[in-house]
């Protein structure tokens, strides 16, 4: 799934997160840059029709076919191929993620402002933390700028929220974009795509 997207004069490049396995690990995340040269297939409707690059949008579930692999933490591909296999989920008011495959789940602690270095974050505090991927971490700093996302579920639909109205001691679901660091580090500093709790 694209969950971001970086458009320069020569190629795009899309980050993306795999959805069929278990984010024990940061291998299902990757970059993956696209070309005039790249073939863009849309088989939204079950057909395969050519397009361009300008039909890609975050939140699109896609298949890759690759040239070439570089195998780092995220790992980079170019690719040959592409194929655009759902739309896009932010204009549908969707989570892009939909807390599938969380970096971390636990509860909201709350936030506070922090200085480091001489520069302010803001650290948001998760406890009783519930995955294996950062065993310790119990914050996590925002750099600055973070734009994430905070999603409140009601049944089977999601309502955009504010930082400011997440409750304290709610469940969470936390994607991170990406993050600083080392598995460990408490606090880590990080980028979070999305937050996502449940409505009472």
């Amino acid at each position: 799934m694209i969950y971001k997207m970086d458009v320069f004069h020569e190629r795009t490049l899309l980050r993306v997160r795999q959805l069929d396995q278990q984010m024990i690990t940061l291998d299902s995340q990757g970059v993956v840059a696209v070309t005039e040269n790249s073939n863009v297939m849309n088989r939204i409707d079950g057909n395969e029709n050519k397009t361009s690059l300008e039909f890609l949008a975050v939140g699109q579930k896609i298949k890759v076919f690759t040239e070439t692999l570089q195998e780092s933490i995220p790992w980079v591909a170019n690719a040959v191929k592409l194929e655009v296999l759902s739309s896009g989920t932010l204009e549908n008011e969707e989570p892009i993620l939909k807390g599938i495959n969380p970096d971390l789940t636990g509860k909201f602690q709350g936030t506070k402002k922090v200085a480091m270095d001489g520069k302010e974050f803001t650290v948001i505090a998760i406890g009783s933390l519930e995955l294996q991927q950062f065993p310790q971490v119990s914050e996590v700093n925002l750099i600055q700028n973070n734009q994430m996302m905070i999603w409140r579920l009601d049944g089977t639909t999601y309502h955009k929220v504010t930082l400011d109205s997440l409750p304290v001691g709610k469940q969470v679901s936390v994607t991170l974009m990406d993050r600083l660091g080392y598995p460990g580090d408490t606090p880590i500093n990080g980028e979070i795509l999305e937050i996502i709790f449940l409505a009472d």
